[in-house]
Order: structure tokens, then sequence, then C-alpha cells
């Protein structure tokens, strides 16, 4: 990921299902080129019921250094019912610096583990790429560039003029205000113009792909088009 100008401020969370008396471990990692330590740097780590929206009572979270425990004692659970452990781990990062992996991890007694990416672009112009696992990744203002890459990717442009490429994968591609370029690449794709406007150029690649998209616009090797009224 290459930051704009500016500071960047970027967060991974993940979530799992609590069992009576687990221990969890939500692991960050957060690296960029000029090898300095990110500012800010901070993991949040919380357990509520989906029914009552209470949080459980005794719980702590330890660690530091990229790798954190929640622990949950047994007394805690007095009623019965399912909780949610949701984790996150965030970092504000001066320009220039390139980063390296944002990854939360959230590991569960049985062995489950649930990792998401979240990247989101703070400046104008930004060139993000995810990896191998599924991102979501917003471009949010300017002209940017978002690169899934591998495994099933949700990628949000928003406002600008910005080129998405979903890379391998089954990817949600999302345009906005602007002349966006939607690439599916390989993969069962979807993609939404998203902005009623014409101008956008979508290229849907290999799979079964969907296209949303609005009178105008340049559609390319998709199997099924959607013209928006």
């Amino acid at each position: 990921v290459t930051a704009g100008s500016g500071t960047s401020t970027i967060s991974a969370t993940g979530s799992s299902t609590l069992v009576r008396g687990g221990t969890y471990v939500a692991s960050g990692t957060l690296t960029y080129s000029n090898g300095g330590a990110a500012s800010g740097k901070a993991v949040t780590v919380s357990a509520t019921s989906p029914a009552g929206g209470t949080a459980l009572l005794g719980s702590t979270t330890t660690g530091t250094g990229g790798s954190w425990t929640y622990s949950v004692p047994a007394a805690a659970f007095t009623t019965a019912g399912t909780w949610t452990i949701t984790a996150s781990v965030t970092a504000s990062v001066p320009w220039p610096a390139t980063l390296g992996t944002v990854v939360l991890t959230v590991a569960d007694p049985g062995g489950d583990t649930t990792i998401i990416i979240i990247i989101i672009a703070t400046n104008s112009g930004d060139h993000l790429d995810g990896n191998e696992i599924g991102n979501i990744i917003r471009g949010l203002l300017g002209n940017d560039v978002l690169n899934g890459l591998g495994g099933n990717d949700s990628l949000f442009g928003d406002a600008g003029s910005d080129t998405l490429n979903g890379g391998a994968g089954n990817d949600k591609l999302t345009g906005g205000p602007g002349k966006d370029k939607l690439n599916g690449q390989a993969g069962n794709d979807t993609i939404d113009a998203n902005d009623h406007k014409p101008g956008d150029i979508v290229n849907c690649g290999p799979g079964k792909d969907t296209a949303r998209v609005n009178k105008g616009d340049k559609v390319k090797g998709c199997e099924k088009v959607i013209i928006k009224k």
C-alpha cells in the first residue's frame, strides 16, 4: 500500500463467536518502508451479547508489540446465549511511507480463525493494494488505484475518477462519482458503476460476471449487464 500525502489511518477488524471460558488471541502487524514506528497504534477487543447488548464482566486484554490476548473468565457467563467477540487494531502513519501488511487475526479455542483486512484511504490519489486474503478497500476522495489481488475482495472507489482492479477471486467492485475504470479480472465478479452518469469503463474479464451500469458507459466481457434507469 502506498499512502498519499498527509497522514493515513488504516484499520483492521475481525470477529468470532465467543465460548465459555475461552481465551482469544488477536494479532495485528503494521510495517512501512522508512522503518519508523507507527503512531497511535492501539488494539480494542470487546465481547457483547447480541440479544442484550451487554458486555462480559471481568475480561482482560494484555500484550504489546502486535499481539494481544483477550481472556474471559468462565464466571462471566451468567446466562445462556451467544456472545460475539470483536477486535480491531488501528494506526496512523505519516507520509511518505509505503505500508506493509495490516492484518488482524481472531482465533478461538476450537481453532477457527477469522481474518479480514480493511484498508481505508484518507488522502487524495492513493494507490492501495490488497493481498491473497479477501480485502475491503475504500478509496474515498481523489483519483485512486485500488488493487484487490487475490481473495474475494470488496473495492469501493468513492469520489474521483478511480481505477479498481479486482484481481483473482469473486470480487465486488463499486464505483462512485467520477469516470471510473472497473476491471473485474478473474473470478465471478459483481460490478456497480454506482453514479447514474455516463463515462465509466467496465471490463468484467473471465468468469460469470454481473455489471450494473449507466446508459453511456463502456462495457466489455460481462455475462450479464443491467442498465440502470
